[in-house]
């Protein structure tokens, strides 16, 4: 006779009042703001939605937990933990931390045979307590649930009243380990060395390493944006340890429940520290990823890399460039519906979200969209990671010169090494151009979009909208070629006569309110057009598109979210265009409406909008104004240089290290003038207490610290504490290049001195920066209101010149020779000495002279002023005659 052991667990059952009807997943699951997670039972009826929607059922399944780390994903994993114990699950692979990117799940479910998996995260979607969360399930080939598995899910939540759950503690998430409870069994893993397995099994990593190590003489660099999202472990894991890459290659790599306060998603607008990096340092390769790890950004120092294109090109090298490829083949290629045909052209396919049956029938190798997300078939998702390899990989081919008969590509002038830029003009020339743009109007109200969507499908063929006329419409509807499943209403179609495209989508994936998505192509053959920008290649195409949808009127919204559209700028240089990679727009007191006391740096920095003079002072937690050891600056010798120095140079050096001001004999740096402000400075507080103290500009006087600030110590306190350095704008690339040049050539290649040379970059970066920030801050300064608020009376000139200058444009000299060059040089040419005198001839004569009217009598009958304007008129003729 057996015996059955007693449960590790009690189960409670729990009644629901009444059933949730707004649990309705989309594509990539439930998205909701957290505080619609954090009701009561909410959360609780969704994941026993999920389980009960299995085919093969919840009892004895297996299922990989895990999410991007946002907000609220500790306390969903626990409760995952609770609801599948109770529900028999039998195993749980969960993510160390919580952390498992979506292609890292993916691969797990896979590698485990798993039933399926369960991933909180709600993707590009900003995160943090007032923000979104979300709760996708996918299914065990490693793909998300299919609609008919989603639309279970759907109908199970709306009618469920009652949900059961484990009467067990929290699990330590933070420590790899093998738990029981009961008949579940929960394995925490490593969220990272699984995937970095899969990803060496698919690229040759030894030969990525060589080429990194070949390149970095002839300065490649690399920047990975993980935007403090989930695939900062394995940026780290991958490019740093793996590769070789130095730990300055990766940025913002540590997960935040809050993604640090920003956007995660990877496009010029939300990833712009990552441009404004690439820019001003001159960096290759760029990359960012998204929230989840699914979405990648591909750039390089004056290069973007359109995701549509960027899956074409990798299409193109995948089995030249990638081992994985040239063991399997390729056997497909797909985009979603709405993405550029430039994949077309290497070969035909269509759909996203069925990527994945494609896959499992072997009919498919590379896909991508055109919403920054790439994958292939080594799992069953997009995956960002995998496309950053997968260009390192391609630029590790074409700049591989061991092999004669590989057609070489032309790099750009001056430059021996192949970089993005190369590659896609290359690409465009095989292939041809498609300019591609997507458009997104988030959040609009639902009602009006509805509006312009009824309103578009009236559309017929033969109707013209500026110079396009509608060839053929359609609203797209989607027939799996293996499971024979049909979607509808996938998006409206506009093919034009030319052969471009527009298609408007309405899009579920935000959590508040709909969003309407504008897709524009046109494709070129002229190879003059391949150099230009995409705003200005399609920008009388959008147009036709704004007017036919009448999206503007219907929506009230002159411009959409992401990226801003202004028709009247296209042909504007960046400097002065709303949207461009520094945002350095003249135009922002229009926009905000804000006063000129209000406005920090409008012409230099590139999120001027963002910033404001009432709370300079709240960016920064305190700590001394200026770093004390800043003193011991430039001075400094190693003990080799000293040691080669005679003893005069030495004696010289011993008097002037100590002293942290340069000769008098030469200007000071705008870091020397700071110390030396600082320098009667009492005030030093304690390392503990420095975090604690926060200047507030509006009350700076009264604190009790800052009592011994003289005006000018609260001047530079400003400047140096209050504008954060990612709100400047970077230094043009010209100019360092230009500074550079002055260094001999035969210096700039010995190795000794490289170091040197990356200090005097920074060194000149900084003085840029404090400069910079000097000028905003006296830009706010000119307001008498905001000195009298700040306690910072005018203050006298930080330093007279000791060197003879060249005057001014504007000095009384320059305007003097000005004058007298436009009066002068005219006369040189004798064409113009006749010109000149058949103006001083003709300049004062007027058709019609007001002073003949003075002397009449007023008013004047009709018949005397037509008669008196007849006159002059003739007059007038009779002298041009003569």
């Amino acid at each position: 006779m057996s015996t059955t052991e007693p449960p590790a667990f009690t189960v409670s059952t729990v009644t629901l009042q009444s059933s949730f009807q707004d649990q309705k997943p989309g594509t990539s699951g439930l998205r909701k703001r957290v505080r619609v997670f954090q009701q009561p039972h909410y959360t609780e009826s969704f994941i026993t939605s999920i389980l009960k929607a299995i085919p093969t059922g919840a009892k004895h399944a297996s299922l990989v937990v895990g999410g991007d780390g946002r907000f609220f994903g500790r306390d969903a994993i626990q409760l995952i933990v609770k609801i599948a114990a109770a529900h028999g699950v039998s195993k749980l692979y969960v993510g160390q931390a919580g952390i498992l990117s979506t292609p890292a799940a993916s691969n797990l479910i896979r590698k485990h045979a798993a039933t399926g998996g369960i991933l909180l995260t709600a993707s590009h979607n900003p995160g943090g307590p007032e923000n979104d969360f979300g709760i996708k399930y996918n299914i065990s080939n490693g793909g998300p649930a299919p609609e008919a598995i989603t639309d279970k899910i759907f109908s199970i939540s709306k009618s469920l009243t009652s949900y059961t759950i484990a009467d067990i503690p929290d699990i330590d998430l933070d420590t790899p380990a093998k738990i029981t409870i009961g008949t579940l069994k929960i394995q925490i893993i490593d969220s990272v060395s699984a995937y970095t397995s899969l990803m060496k099994g698919i690229f040759d990593f030894p030969r990525l390493s060589a080429f990194i190590a070949a390149a970095t003489p002839l300065s490649f660099t690399l920047l990975m944006d993980s935007m403090h999202g989930v695939t900062g472990p394995y940026a780290k894991a991958i490019f740093v340890d793996e590769l070789g890459f130095g730990n300055d290659s990766v940025m913002n790599f540590v997960p935040l429940e809050d993604f640090g306060g920003g956007h995660p998603d990877p496009n010029l607008t939300y990833a712009h520290e990552l441009v404004e990096k690439v820019e001003a340092r001159g960096i290759s390769f760029g990359a960012a990823s998204d929230g989840d790890g699914d979405r990648n950004m591909i750039i390089g120092k004056g290069v973007f890399v359109n995701p549509s294109d960027s899956v074409a090109v990798i299409a193109d090298y995948a089995d030249k460039a990638i081992p994985y490829f040239q063991k399997t083949g390729i056997k497909g290629l797909a985009r979603s519906m709405p993405t550029s045909m430039s994949i077309d052209r290497v070969a035909k396919a269509k759909g996203w979200k069925f990527f994945g049956n494609l896959m499992d029938a072997g009919k498919l190798s590379i896909c991508g969209e055109e919403s920054f997300g790439t994958g292939s078939d080594h799992i069953r998702e997009k995956d960002g990671i995998w496309a950053v390899l997968a260009w390192l990989s391609i630029l590790a081919y074409v700049n591989d010169d061991s092999d004669p008969e590989k057609t070489k590509i032309p790099s750009s002038a001056g430059s021996k090494f192949i970089g993005l830029h190369d590659i896609l003009q290359n690409h465009y020339v095989k292939y041809g151009r498609n300019f591609f743009s997507r458009y997104d109007y988030e959040e609009v109200d639902s009602d009006k979009a509805n509006q312009v969507i009824e309103l578009l499908r009236t559309k017929k063929a033969g109707e013209k909208y500026g110079d396009y006329t509608i060839d053929y419409c359609d609203d797209f509807e989607y027939t799996d070629p293996i499971d024979h499943s049909v979607s509808k209403k996938q998006g409206l179609r506009f093919i034009f006569t030319d052969g471009s495209r527009v298609i408007f989508r309405l899009s579920g994936t935000g959590s508040q309110g709909a969003t309407i998505r504008l897709y524009v192509e046109k494709f070129t053959e002229d190879k003059k057009l391949y150099g230009l920008d995409t705003p200005t290649g399609i920008r009388d195409l959008i147009a036709a598109a704004l007017e036919m949808s009448k999206l503007v009127e219907f929506t009230g919204r002159k411009e959409p979210t992401f990226p801003p559209i202004n028709l009247d700028q296209a042909n504007l240089p960046a400097l002065l265009k709303t949207f461009s990679w520094t945002r350095a727009a003249p135009f922002k007191e229009e926009r905000f409406h804000r006063q000129v006391s209000d406005s920090i740096g409008n012409n230099y920095s590139p999120r001027a909008c963002d910033l404001n003079a009432k709370f300079i002072g709240k960016r920064t937690a305190g700590g001394p104004p200026i770093d004390v050891q800043q003193q011991q600056l430039t001075q400094q010798l190693t003990q080799q240089q000293y040691q080669r120095l005679d003893k005069t140079k030495k004696a010289r050096h011993e008097k002037s290290k100590n002293s942290p001001i340069p000769p008098t004999s030469r200007p000071l740096s705008p870091e020397s003038r700071i110390i030396k402000d600082y320098e009667t400075l009492d005030w030093k507080p304690s390392p503990e207490k420095s975090a604690e103290i926060i200047l507030d500009p509006y009350d700076l006087a009264s604190t009790n610290i800052a009592k011994t600030l003289t005006a000018e110590q609260r001047y530079w306190y400003y400047i140096k504490r209050g504008i954060p350095n990612d709100s400047i704008a970077p230094m043009d690339e010209r100019t360092l290049v230009a500074i550079v040049k002055y260094i001999p050539a035969r210096l700039q290649a010995t190795e000794a001195l490289v170091a040197h040379k990356k200090e005097m970059i920074a060194e000149i970066e900084a003085d840029y920066n404090i400069a910079l920030k000097q000028s905003i801050v006296d830009y706010i300064l000119l307001d008498g209101k905001e000195r009298e608020r700040l306690k910072i009376p005018p203050l006298p000139a930080r330093h007279v010149p000791r060197i003879a200058r060249a005057p001014v444009p504007w000095h009384e000299t320059v305007v003097g020779v000005k004058q007298g060059m436009e009066e002068n040089l005219l006369i040189t040419n004798p064409v113009m000495l006749e010109l000149l005198g058949i103006h001083n001839v003709f300049a004062k004569n007027r058709i019609i002279y007001t002073e003949t009217f003075t002397p009449m009598v007023l008013p004047m009958t009709i018949d005397d002023f037509q008669n008196t304007l007849r006159n002059q008129c003739q007059n007038f003729r009779a002298k041009l005659l003569n």
